[in-house]
């Protein structure tokens, strides 16, 4: 399995944009993407950003308290559709599955905050991505690809 690990400073909202965009373009069908952070580090907002770099046009909302949204793309996309999950609230695998929760699609992406409450779940990821604040009240954000 290649792995590629890099490390970069998003200082604003346009960043976090050209972020997402790049991340767009770089995905593929199938992937699942986990967001690890604080609270308020800005998971949410990249998941916002990557959505409209994808051409979703419908409001992206926090899916905190339903665990789960799933958005459909552009039908002339090779990615069908974007499923976003907030485990915050879990605090296992065994509560993930309980729910019935979508973890894979095959033509899709998923993209994962706190994976950390569903490891067995989080170690599937093909891209992890960890946030943390960094002095100056930017975010550092480490990228970790996973793919065979």
């Amino acid at each position: 399995m290649a792995m590629a690990l890099s490390r970069i400073r998003i200082p604003s909202l346009p960043a976090l944009a050209a972020y997402a965009a790049d991340l767009a373009a770089a995905l593929r069908p199938g992937d699942v993407v986990t967001l690890s952070g604080p609270l308020g580090v800005g998971k949410t907002a990249l998941v916002k950003a990557l959505a409209r770099s994808l051409g979703i046009t419908d409001e992206v909302i926090s899916p905190t308290f339903v665990y789960q949204q799933t958005y459909r793309l552009p039908t002339d996309s090779s990615i069908r559709a974007l499923t976003h999950l907030d485990l915050y609230r879990l605090t296992s695998d065994a509560d993930v599955t309980a729910l019935g929760l979508v973890t894979e699609d095959p033509t899709g992406v998923v993209v994962i905050e706190w994976p950390e409450r569903a490891p067995t779940l989080a170690s599937r990821a093909t891209l992890q991505l960890t946030w943390t604040f960094a002095p100056d009240g930017s975010r550092d954000l480490t990228s970790e690809w996973r793919r065979p």
